[in-house]
């Protein structure tokens, strides 16, 4: 089997799309299967994190002029050139070899994109969450907690496949596997309080040293450990590690790390945004001070707030006042930590991409 994703990452797109996509390619390689990426050449584009985890990947042309999205869907400008163009690239590279699966995670890119694609794929998949525009695929995956049929009634074709909910999570393997260890772990005492703060690959307007900022006004244990997480084409590394240094309280800043599902394990609260890392968190049983850094992330969020699995701040405006007595009541009532902790962990059981891959892999 054949498959291609065209995925994008970019300083205004982020890591997550990638990443996710990364998460079925390497699921998918276990078993034999060859995967290659095409992806347009943007600042952050990711293209050698990809082929660093053995992947061929394939850069678009980087965009020169804006391009007219007059009357196409609302985030077609992320792709950076207009759809025909995109579309007649992509066919191209994706050269002469029949394509089994074209798993499109792009939140520019809609039906009029995939009708042109459909020339050279056999069958396409489609990753969205934001169900706001048509969509021409064989199958789509959306895995938005409570996400159900209704909101695609009316953008897919009738015999189109909908994988729906936080059972199709997307998520490594190891996930999963630290699951158990990392419940369990929360119902013992702890010699200190860990703190993690994981507020995306890039995060473009440096809300992790507002937050960093927030924290040194509350008065938190002196056994408390801070662990800052940060992706490689993150702008700001250098100012979050600059202020790490002036903190109270031990703060590490690690970028690029290879082991999140330990580090997440092993932590007893985090500070993180509503994106594709929360199922990870919820998949842990690891409780959240959730933060809302874009518009597509609202959704998600009051999903989680309402099943009690994280505490939301949905303004960042707030977060310098609300924060730090926030943090301050969660680190001292070990209770609440532990409901919040099962509410998470009944959300996403870490099994999302064995189900995907068992439903690609079908004739």
């Amino acid at each position: 089997m054949n498959v291609v994703f065209r995925v994008d990452a970019a300083v205004h797109i982020g890591t997550g799309h990638v990443m996710r996509c990364m998460s079925i390619a390497r699921a998918l390689k276990l078993r034999g299967v060859v995967s290659t990426f095409i992806m347009r050449d943007h600042p952050g584009h990711l293209k050698s994190f990809v082929e660093g985890e053995g992947f061929e990947a394939t850069l678009l042309p980087a965009p020169h002029d804006t391009p007219d999205t007059t009357g196409q869907c609302g985030h077609a400008a992320w792709l950076g050139v207009d759809w025909q163009t995109d579309a007649e690239q992509t066919m191209q590279a994706c050269g002469s070899k029949e394509v089994d699966w074209l798993i499109v995670d792009h939140y520019g890119i809609d039906q009029s994109w995939e009708a042109a694609l459909s020339a050279v794929a056999n069958r396409i998949l489609v990753i969205d969450d934001l169900a706001d525009r048509g969509h021409l695929c064989d199958a789509l995956l959306d895995q938005t907690y409570l996400r159900d049929e209704a909101a695609y009634a009316r953008l897919v074709p009738r015999q189109c496949r909908l994988l729906l909910g936080s059972a199709f999570a997307l998520l490594r393997p190891e996930f999963a596997a630290l699951r158990q260890v990392s419940i369990s772990r929360r119902q013992l005492p702890a010699d200190s309080f860990k703190l993690l703060i994981t507020l995306g690959g890039i995060d473009q307007y440096n809300v992790t040293t507002t937050t960093l900022q927030a924290l040194q006004t509350a008065s938190l244990p002196s056994n408390t450990e801070l662990t800052v997480l940060m992706g490689t084409q993150a702008p700001w590394k250098a100012d979050v590690q600059a202020f790490a240094r002036s903190m109270k309280w031990p703060t590490h800043v690690i970028v690029g790390a290879d082991n999140v599902g330990e580090l997440m394990a092993s932590s007893d609260l985090a500070i993180g945004a509503a994106g594709g890392t929360s199922w990870e968190r919820c998949c842990l049983g690891l409780p959240t001070v959730m933060l809302v850094l874009a518009e597509n992330q609202s959704e998600i969020a009051v999903k989680l707030r309402d099943a009690l699995a994280v505490s939301l701040i949905p303004q960042l405006a707030d977060l310098p006042s609300v924060l730090p007595n926030l943090i301050e009541r969660l680190v001292t009532d070990r209770k609440l930590l532990g409901e919040m902790s099962d509410h998470a962990a009944r959300i996403v059981d870490g099994r999302g991409i064995e189900r995907v891959v068992n439903y690609l892999e079908q004739p």
